[in-house]
């Protein structure tokens, strides 16, 4: 198979798997038509990072006479598996939003009312970020995936394509997004499941996905929430969450500059220069925090379980920056 002894040559064969699913059909397509060019592909964002890595540790490392063999084994399996087209890469310029991804946006959901142009955007950026977490931390299998706070699915929709031979769970405070997230993209509702995942170990989560959900929460709310999901986190599980850091902060500051009117922005800004840490209730009765990756970091040593394996300040669409975790096997308290 030409992904294996690619993975081979790269010593990657134990990372094959689903974390690496959608970079090896990148560069099965590419090996397949052998015809990109590196500066092209490398500027290039639409393309995933990983799959630039495989994909540039292929032509680079490999004779070209060992790239021909491989390109023409690839088009050989490409041939066993019938007649299908190549997946084109779609123009520049336009949302991209690739066809096996369930369309249906629920008119509650108030993530697409907002920024309907980027609405895919977080949805894609999301599985990539869980997918090099999942490499940094040398996970390859996920059989449960916990998507926490789903809303109306702007993730869920994503992460049932990427994984999809795992159970995904689904859970919001909103239990209509929840029934919706069940009913369009066939997650499990989680108001039984993520409960019993505490309760039987064997039943806990391989990955946990939390965005756009503590930069809502204060310091206790933090400290609550981040305790349940490390709870239901199983032995080498990878818990990756999001949160607003001093991009946000130096862009909040800006606009209201900008603006001349700062409001209770000012006490806000001081409590995140000063502690790290700010909150206050935002718009739309919502409460909004700001924590500096040293702040979460120190948090985190809380939990001697975790270990942490990247951290990318506006790693989720530009915007939110990006923490993950892996729990180690065995720890002090259990």
């Amino acid at each position: 198979m030409a992904l294996r002894r690619l993975a081979e040559r790269l010593d990657m064969v134990d990372a094959v798997g689903p974390a690496l699913a959608p970079a090896c059909g990148f560069v099965r397509e590419e090996l397949c038509h052998h015809s990109t060019s590196l500066a092209a592909l490398f500027d290039d964002e639409r393309v995933p990072l990983v799959a630039k890595a495989l994909y540039a540790a292929l032509r680079e490392s490999c004779s070209r006479e060992v790239v021909g063999q491989l390109a023409a084994e690839a088009r050989r399996e490409r041939g066993r598996a019938g007649p299908n087209r190549r997946r084109a890469l779609p123009p520049k310029g336009g949302p991209r939003v690739p066809p096996r991804i369930l369309q249906t946006i629920s008119p509650n959901d108030w993530t697409y009312r907002e920024d309907p142009d980027r609405y895919h955007l977080w949805g894609r950026t999301a599985v990539r970020v869980v997918q090099q977490a999942l490499l940094c931390a040398g996970v390859a299998e996920c059989r449960r995936v916990l998507d926490y706070g789903c809303g109306y699915g702007r993730v869920t929709r994503y992460l049932n394509i990427a994984f999809p031979t795992a159970t995904l769970v689904a859970w919001d405070p909103d239990e209509e997004a929840e029934r919706f997230c069940a009913q369009t993209f066939g997650a499990r509702r989680s108001r039984e499941l993520v409960d019993a995942a505490v309760a039987d170990g064997a039943d806990r989560f391989d990955v946990i996905w939390c965005g756009s959900v503590l930069r809502h929460l204060d310091r206790a709310a933090w400290r609550t929430c981040l305790n349940a999901l490390i709870e239901r986190l199983a032995p080498r599980g990878v818990l990756v969450f999001t949160t607003h850091g001093r991009w946000v902060a130096e862009e909040l500051r800006r606009t209201t500059a900008a603006a001349g009117t700062t409001g209770d922005v000012d006490g806000f800004l001081r409590a995140f220069d000063s502690t790290g840490f700010g909150h206050r209730l935002g718009n739309h009765g919502r409460g909004e925090s700001l924590a500096c990756a040293a702040w979460v970091l120190t948090l985190l040593q809380t939990w001697p379980q975790l270990r942490a394996v990247s951290v990318v300040e506006r790693g989720w669409a530009a915007h939110e920056d990006v923490f993950a975790f892996v729990r180690t096997e065995s720890t002090p308290h259990e």
